[in-house]
Order: structure tokens, then sequence, then C-alpha cells
């Protein structure tokens, strides 16, 4: 059975969730500000975090990619205050103690964690390219910072923290891998990870999402263009590198989400604005001041029970992840209750309910869920099971497949079961509300 109290959970979600906003009020300047003199500044920062936690709204729940935005401001953040080194750095054993050793050691985390630990190199590359190049953009001192020597070594040093995990060398492929999938003919994954309904008919929750993604994007160019030279080119290129992520997989809108926060961080130059916008002289400082405040109260107290309730894995699970298919209450129970009392070598189940049919069944599963390790090839099998017919029975029986669960509420694999009900090599072992088992 399900326990339905989750409220430990809950409290460790938050407490990660209000982590992350302190990052993202700290790196994106809101602390900064509220320290400052200007009384509209900090306020509408708020305004801007507040959209950033919008945006970042699928993603905040227990997965690993929680903590991999927090990494990746830290990453960002140090790497920055490397390049702006007034001084030079005292030897390569002073510059491994201080911020790159950060930068190290917080890669070597990451790659514990998450995929997304390949960005942490990537990161380091673009700002060791781009620091000179910024540098002359901004008219900042031409001295200090790093040696191109020791940024190429820091490079280096992310990689060798990449291979630090139980998948050793391997894992600096990973991400080419993962990229590989998206390549082979007639895969989709934006189609096939969970059965995702269209995006902009999902009820409620990523439709509302896309549409702050086209917003955040449209603001965040104004701000490019208002705020010329104030923006580091580093902020610059992971804003629209992530902008240009989001767009092809909405998985990546919380990296989206964590660049357009980063993008208002405070410039320790002024800024040489293409598009100059004039403050009405009505709009005192003051009032824009009070105005921003409660735009953030207000918003904040209508979200937060929404986010820290129960209800908000059963919204997630149903409005974003699964469309009108499936949710915890919906997951097949019985089914899998009979597979794990069955000597079963090896089965097949489909990704809407494979996590939960890991966890509780029993032998070696075909598809599992961990969509990242698989290859355009498997993908094309999955694809060819999902559509029924002779080809299907024929891959489920040169997979030596002894049982198929599947979770039956999106109706995306209706065919195979008509398939599999029809044929009489195959029969009904076990069915409930939320799927089925042959």
């Amino acid at each position: 059975e399900i326990d339905p109290d989750v409220t430990a959970w809950n409290v460790l979600r938050t407490l990660l969730g209000v982590g992350l906003t302190l990052l993202l009020a700290w790196s994106g300047g809101l602390i900064h500000r509220m320290q400052g003199t200007s009384q509209g500044a900090a306020s509408w920062t708020g305004v801007v975090l507040l959209a950033g936690l919008l945006l970042l709204w699928p993603r905040l729940t227990l997965r690993p990619e929680l903590l991999s935005y927090a990494a990746l401001i830290l990453v960002v953040e140090s790497v920055q205050r490397l390049s702006r080194g007034s001084t030079p750095q005292a030897g390569l054993r002073g510059l491994l103690l201080g911020r790159a050793g950060g930068v190290l050691l917080v890669t070597l985390l990451w790659a514990q964690i998450h995929g997304f630990a390949a960005l942490a190199p990537l990161v380091v590359l673009l700002a060791g390219i781009l620091a000179p190049l910024d540098r002359r953009w901004r008219r900042l001192p031409a001295h200090g910072g790093p040696s191109p020597r020791v940024w190429g070594l820091l490079v280096l040093g992310c990689l060798v923290a990449l291979a630090l995990t139980p998948n050793g060398p391997r894992g600096l492929v990973f991400p080419f891998r993962a990229l590989g999938q998206f390549g082979g003919e007639g895969v989709d994954l934006r189609r096939t990870v969970s059965e995702l309904v269209p995006l902009l008919e999902s009820p409620g929750t990523l439709a509302w999402t896309i549409k702050a993604y086209l917003a955040a994007l449209l603001w965040g160019t104004f701000w490019i263009l208002a705020r010329w030279r104030a923006v580091s080119l580093l902020r610059i290129v992971l804003f629209f590198g992530a902008a240009a992520a989001a767009w092809t997989n909405q998985r990546n809108i919380g990296l989206f989400a964590v660049a357009f926060v980063l993008l208002h961080a405070p410039s320790p130059v002024p800024p040489a604005p293409l598009v100059r916008l004039i403050r009405p002289a009505f709009l005192k400082p003051h009032w824009v001041a009070l105005w921003g405040l409660v735009v953030v109260v207000v918003g904040s107290g209508l979200w937060w029970p929404a986010i820290t309730g129960d209800r908000f894995y059963l919204h997630e699970g149903v409005g974003r992840r699964f469309g009108g298919g499936v949710n915890p209450a919906r997951y097949p129970q019985a089914s899998t209750a009979a597979l794990a009392r069955m000597d079963i070598e090896r089965y097949f189940a489909n990704l809407d309910g494979a996590a939960y049919t890991l966890a509780r069944g029993a032998g070696r599963i075909f598809i599992d869920g961990r969509t990242e390790a698989y290859s355009p090839a498997m993908w094309e099998e999955y694809l060819a099971i999902r559509k029924g017919g002779t080809s299907a029975l024929d891959l489920l029986a040169s997979r030596r497949v002894q049982a198929v669960c599947l979770t039956t509420g999106s109706g995306a694999f209706k065919a195979v079961e008509r398939t599999l009900m029809e044929s009489p090599d195959w029969s009904l072992a076990a069915a409930d509300g939320g799927g089925l088992l042959l």
C-alpha cells in the first residue's frame, strides 16, 4: 500500500526549494540590491525571482534536477568571480585552493547526483573563451584573471571530476549517448517519455509554464538590450543557450529559469543601453518599490500553499507528466503485486509506470524508465512494441520477455494490449483500474 502521509517528503522538498530560492536571490542580485540605496530595484528584482520560480514550477519535485540547478549557480558564480580577478593568481596551488578548487569540488559532488554535471566543464570552457572578449567589450581592466593555460587545466580537472563516479570514464560520454537518442529515425522522446500529451494541452501546469517561458525569453532579450555592456557575455550565452535547449525539450525549462534569473545580476560597469526606458515623473521611486513589493507578496502568498501541499505531487503527475492518464492512485498495483509473486526472469513495462513497477516488482525489466541510458535502436524497439501487431510479438519473443505489465491510463498502449489479448500465446494474469498484467 502507498503511505498517504508525505509530510516528510514535502518538508525536504520545501527546504531544498527554499535553499535554491536563496541561491537565486544571491546570484540574481536580490540580496545585493536589498543592501543598496535603490528603492525600486530590490522589489522588482523580487518579481524577476518570482518569475524564475514560476518557470521552475514543473521541476520543484524531489528529483536530482533540483540539486543540479543549485550546482549550476555555484559554478557560474565561481567562474565569474575567477575571471574578474583583479590580481594574478598566486600559482597553481593557490588557484586550486581558491575559487577554481571550489569549481572542481562542486563538479565532483554534482557528478554523483545528476547527468547535468556535464554542464560544468562547458561553463568553464565558455568562461575561459569569453573572458578576454568580455573585458574588452565591457571596458574592464585588461589584467587579472587566470591565463588560458589555467582555464585549460580547470576544464581538464572538471572532466576528471566527472569521471570519478561509479560509471568511471564511461560517464564522460553519457551526455552524448543521451543526445544520441534524438538522432534515431522516427524516435521523438518528446512524445515517448511518459507518453506526454501535447504540451499546451496540459491542464493548468505546463501550458502556463510555456507561456511564462515565452514571456521570459522576450523580457530577457529586452533586458540585454536595455543593459547593454552591463550584462556579462557568459550569462548572455548561457541565457540563449538554455532558451534554445528549452525550445527543443520542456525538461530544460528549469535550466532556462536559472539562466533567466542570473541574467539580472548586478554589474560592476554602468550600462550603455540600446533601448532606453524613461520613467514617467509621477512614478516616484518609492511607488515603484511599493508596487514591486505588492506583486511579490501577493504572488508568493497565493502560490505557497499549492507548492507545499500534498496535492502538489498529484497535480504534477496528472497535469504535466502524464496528461490525464496516471496518478499515484492509478498505478497498476494489482498487476505489480501479482508480478512480484511470479517466477519471472524478464518482463516489459511501459514508461508510464515503469519506476513504480521496478520498485515493487521482481525479475529483470526490459524498459525501466531510466531513459537516458538507451540507444536509438532500443527506442525503435520500444516504439515497435507500442504499435502492437506481429512485429511486437516477435520482438517480445526475441527478447525472451515472459510478462508484460502495462499502465493503461494514457491510452497509448491500446494497440499492443489488443495484440496480446488476441494472441493464443498470451493470457491475462491480473488487472485493475491502473493497468494489467499479461
